[in-house]
């Protein structure tokens, strides 16, 4: 399962870039970011990991919004937390 690397790659990308403050950076997490929430969906995991990884998605479109709230990178992250949003509403 790829879902491992992915969040071994977000966490590497959170810990060695200036992604608060840097678009192209922004975008590097926020791309990371929906291919761990995708691959996250689409193996069928748990309701409670689901919310685990809503709550960091929460964290990372909050740091985001700070300093680089218009970019591109900013906004994928709030559609990567909208899917998942709807996704867990979608199972209460």
């Amino acid at each position: 399962e790829a879902a491992p690397l992915l969040l071994g790659h977000l966490a590497a990308l959170r810990a060695s870039t200036e992604w608060t403050k840097d678009a192209a950076a922004l975008d590097a997490v926020s791309e990371a970011a929906a291919q761990l929430v995708e691959a996250r969906l689409d193996s069928g995991c748990e309701p409670g990991e689901l919310k685990r990884l809503g709550a960091t998605v929460d964290e990372l479109v909050h740091a985001a919004a700070e300093r680089l709230a218009a970019t591109a990178g900013s906004e994928g992250l709030r559609m990567v937390q909208a899917r998942l949003r709807r996704h867990l509403e979608d199972l209460d």
